[in-house]
């Protein structure tokens, strides 16, 4: 999966632009939060830490 190329202008991450950054590096370094709600499984805590180590 990859971001849109922009028809005009550019997509900057920290002062680059997108099209330089190795994808690696988006997928390790960019997360999403949903807006879709369902139960957690454990704390908080713990289901914010568990996405670091999957």
């Amino acid at each position: 999966m990859d971001l849109y190329e922009p028809d005009t202008g550019a997509v900057m991450q920290d002062g680059l632009d997108a099209r330089a950054v190795d994808p690696a590096d988006k997928t390790r370094n960019i997360g999403a939060v949903l807006q879709d709600c369902w139960p957690f499984s454990g704390t908080l805590k713990e289901n914010i830490i568990s996405g670091r180590f999957r």
